[in-house]
């Protein structure tokens, strides 16, 4: 089984290398690393992605491709996945790293035939504050598999988690009109569409985050329409108390966003 881990960036260069180099220690012979700049815009990450692409010429092993414009998070990653050959994906934003030992754990999951997505632990770390925490996914799991309800009245991030290609392709890909949440959106519409998801007891990858320059309006905005766009995924497998008061939440923030403009 062959795996393609696909790197997006878009001008976060100072974080490409360590993500880059996470993915190399993990692939074998018939593995591979595609690169996407999404028309990156400073000089650090340009220089970044030149020096990248000179070092490791001759590796077949690793791609890299540069779009003409900015496509988006989700048309970057949309872009990447398409041009990639394995039929397993591991996705990565250019801030997350791998931290798996080895990928022997990923190929016996998806030795499983009724497998479509897998997920597990990871750490989430604040570039901002140095905080750092263990998400541990097994609160949402029974029997080894995702439960819907536990996701719903959970609310936990399942971030980077490795899935088929064939049943990415079933799902239409990654949503390119919604700029924030792609990421969950498809997760979400997997689940409804019944497609099994297995825990991997393991913590897979790091997830860098940071608050500068996030707009606190624009991040209301885009909660409440990520809630609405998946309020069949709520509706159905939340608890029906908490349903009503999400539900009520983002109606809140709406009307926050109407008052500030």
């Amino acid at each position: 089984m062959n795996i393609s881990i696909v790197i997006t960036a878009y001008n976060k260069g100072h974080l490409l290398i360590d993500s880059v180099d996470s993915a190399l220690n993990l692939i074998t012979d018939n593995d591979e690393v595609v690169i996407v700049d999404d028309c990156s815009t400073d000089t650090e990450s340009i220089n970044c992605i030149k020096n990248l692409t000179q070092k490791y010429t001759s590796n077949a092993k690793i791609s890299f491709y540069s779009t003409d414009v900015n496509l988006g998070a989700a048309g970057a990653k949309n872009y990447g996945i398409n041009i990639s050959k394995g039929e397993v994906i591991v996705l990565l934003d250019a801030d997350d790293e791998l931290v798996l030992k080895s990928f022997d754990i990923i190929r016996d999951v998806f030795s499983i035939k009724d497998v479509s997505f897998a997920y597990g632990d990871y750490i989430k770390e604040n570039l901002d504050t140095g905080y750092s925490e263990n998400v541990n996914c097994s609160i949402i799991t029974d029997n080894g598999y995702l439960n819907p309800k536990k996701v719903a009245n959970n609310w936990i991030l399942l971030g980077s988690s490795p899935f088929r290609k064939s049943a990415f392709k079933s799902l239409g890909g990654y949503d390119e009109f919604n700029p924030v949440s792609d990421d969950v959106d498809l997760l979400r519409k997997a689940i409804i569409r019944g497609l099994k998801f297995r825990y991997i007891d393991d913590t897979i990858y790091k997830w860098n985050v940071s608050s500068s320059g996030v707009n606190s309006s624009y991040t209301l905005e885009s909660s409440a329409f990520s809630f609405f766009r998946n309020a069949e995924f709520f509706y159905k497998y939340s608890d029906p108390s908490k349903f009503l008061l999400l539900f009520i939440k983002q109606i809140m923030k709406l009307i926050i966003i109407k008052l500030r403009k």
